[in-house]
């Protein structure tokens, strides 16, 4: 049930970050795509520095020796 927790946060968070797509200004411009994704990648770090700091680097990234156990 811990882990089914964890998965709805992730999800939510993608699903907020989705969803800010909407609401960027219909521009264009590469720039703002760009740092729309470096705010997707500090989401999915906050995420798993502070809900879940050895699982998600185990799931998804099989990287043990750079995530801190």
């Amino acid at each position: 049930m811990e882990s089914m927790n964890k998965v709805i946060l992730l999800i939510a968070i993608c699903v907020l970050w989705l969803g800010s797509f909407f609401l960027l200004p219909k521009t264009g411009e590469k720039v703002v795509y760009f740092y729309h994704f470096l705010t997707l990648c500090s989401l999915v770090m906050i995420y798993s520095a502070l809900v879940d700091p050895s699982g998600l680097c185990d799931t998804f990234f099989q990287i043990k020796h750079l995530c801190f156990h």
